[in-house]
């Protein structure tokens, strides 16, 4: 690039930039929210944290986090925050306790659009927004209750907020003043990345520094100028600490070390064991093969795209970003599906790029990217027909499945109806049409039915498949909580949190028989909710009988003398 003649842009127009992301932000939540509560919340996270909201807002206590009214030192209280605030305002309920997520994935779009005008143009800054906000695991988990879409949105407002304050500092190419300055914020993009850095530790812990400094520091090192200020540095740190330390230093000022001590061990933990999710190294590049489509078959000639100056430079933050946050979390030994999430925003970047060129017509799909295209798209549509197929077929499944817990789940009654082909058959029809109009010379056709085919797929497998996951899953032990009412009951077996967020109530879960046997004791009339196969360590304790199962589950108790509330018991039956 060097004796290159500066490339003037003409300037941007801020209040365009601004619709352009308004308009994203509109879009992904026409998405989003459709159907986001019409499930019940998921072990573990979704229920830990609505749980721990839930208790702050009952208690009043927003200071610590408690969760089955016990101390919670796994998270600082940032998300919890968020998500008893939409409880006050909407109440306690599934689609409140996943607004946030869906307001700070329809957030990260627009601040992704905003941030591709400035990079490249506002047409390339909707183009990388939707590929990220379509993409189907970022569209899946950005209707989810977890921490990380709120976690991701100030991570990327941090790092893209320094990007645009070193951009600022530019004197050498007329292209370089025309990123505009918010003059009414003092500091600028610097004290907005600052808030932003500091809010995500707040949110998920010292992740939210490392990310963040970590991708902006290794760019540095690469792209040199201009010079970091020392004293911008300086400034810089200690707004970011001063954020993100303020409420661990109320927290140990009031109630000692415990939470610091605490959170620091399971850090440790996390980072070194795999927490009960354990995964091949090359776990999260697998998920992002699939998940990331079409961005990941793109991926490699977005490495490779030619562009210059602030584009090119933001090429290799991104490509920096990408390989950092999939090498850290290959090496962490939990792999769960959504710790990777932050490397959908630069792979999508990288693949917008390619995806730019071919929609003007600069360039054409390559041979080897529509096959893996359409080969990656039919893989992942397999699974979405082969589910339907098989609940049609329980006598195929019996044989492909020896576990008999899995047919204490399939005794719910559920439908599977010909319709809950649809979220398969639409993604086999979107990705069939998609690559005969590349192969016709249609891209900008092709990139729309793309874009489409898997924003309504994604709402179509909602609705479909969790859903009906729900009712297996979930749904038969809420039906014993409102069946138990208001007298005392407890939860044996492997560790759950849906008891006490949807009692609303402290909930014992033991799981040893001597553990069960003690609090038997002291309350005879206790009623105990526990799958169905963990009852034979049970048979032991006589008092116990079956009055009730559903499903996977059985509800357990010493026999029935009075008619409840919502009507009879029917009487109890030995422990098989």
């Amino acid at each position: 690039m060097t004796g290159m003649p500066p490339v003037r842009h003409p300037p941007i127009r801020l209040g365009i930039g601004l619709l352009s992301a308004l308009g994203v932000f509109c879009l992904l939540l026409v998405v989003y929210l459709p159907y986001v509560g019409s499930v019940h919340l998921f072990d573990w996270d979704e229920l830990i944290f609505a749980e721990a909201a839930r208790e702050m807002l009952e208690s009043g206590n927003f200071g610590r986090v408690f969760v089955n009214y016990a101390p919670f030192w796994e998270k600082p209280p940032g998300f919890f925050w968020l998500q008893a605030l939409s409880f006050h305002w909407f109440g306690v309920n599934e689609g409140a306790a996943r607004l946030p997520s869906v307001l700070f994935t329809a957030a990260t779009g627009a601040v992704l659009c905003l941030a591709g005008t400035f990079v490249g143009s506002i047409s390339f800054g909707v183009l990388w927004a939707l590929l990220f906000g379509l993409s189907p695991l970022p569209s899946f988990f950005g209707r989810f209750g977890l921490i990380d879409p709120t976690f991701n949105f100030f991570v990327v407002t941090g790092i893209l907020c320094l990007f645009a304050h070193d951009e600022t500092r530019r004197r050498k190419s007329g292209e370089e003043r025309l990123l505009p300055v918010p003059v009414w914020l003092p500091g600028g993009y610097l004290t907005i990345s600052a808030l932003s850095i500091g809010t995500a530790v707040l949110i998920k812990g010292p992740l939210g520094l490392v990310v963040p400094l970590v991708c902006f520091g290794v760019y540095k090192l690469l792209v040199r100028e201009p010079r970091l200020s020392v004293l911008q540095l300086l400034l810089f740190l200690g707004g970011t600490l001063l954020v993100a330390s303020s409420w661990f230093a109320v927290e140990t000022l009031n109630n000692g070390s415990e939470f610091v001590t605490q959170f620091v061990t399971y850090q440790m933990r996390i980072s070194g064991t795999n927490d009960g999710h354990p995964g091949p190294v090359y776990f999260h590049a697998l998920v992002y093969l699939f998940g990331s489509l079409p961005c990941s078959v793109f991926l490699v000639r977005g490495i490779l795209h030619r562009s210059l100056r602030r584009e090119r430079r933001f090429q290799i933050l991104a490509l920096v970003w990408f390989v950092f946050v999939l090498l850290l979390f290959s090496l962490i030994q939990t792999k769960l599906l959504h710790y990777t999430l932050l490397i959908y925003m630069p792979g999508a970047f990288l693949a917008a790029g390619v995806l730019q060129s071919i929609w003007q017509g600069r360039t054409r799909v390559h041979p080897l990217e529509l096959t893996g295209l359409g080969v990656l798209g039919l893989i992942l549509a397999v699974p979405m027909l082969a589910v339907p197929y098989l609940a049609r077929n329980p006598e195929i499944l019996k044989q492909l499945v020896t576990d008999p817990g899995v047919y204490y789940y399939l005794e719910v009654p559920v439908a599977w109806g010909v319709e809950t082909f649809a979220p398969g058959g639409l993604w086999v029809a979107g990705i069939v049409l998609t690559v005969a109009l590349f192969a016709l010379s249609r891209p900008r056709l092709g990139i729309t039915a793309l874009l489409v085919s898997s924003a309504v797929m994604m709402n179509l497998f909602w609705i479909v498949f969790m859903t009906r996951v729900d009712t297996y899953v979930s749904a038969p032990i809420i039906s014993f909580i409102e069946q138990v009412g208001d007298a005392p009951f407890v939860y044996y077996g492997p560790r759950t949190f849906l008891p006490p967020f949807y009692a609303r109530r402290q909930v014992a879960n033991p799981s040893t028989p001597e553990q069960l046997a003690v609090l038997l004791r002291e309350q005879p009339n206790l009623q105990v909710v526990t799958p169905r196969t963990e009852m034979k360590q049970l048979a032991g304790l006589k008092t116990l009988k079956v009055l009730d199962r559903n499903g996977a589950y059985a509800l357990l108790g010493a026999e029935p003398t009075q008619k409840r509330q919502n009507g009879p018991i029917a009487a109890g039956t030995p422990i098989d």
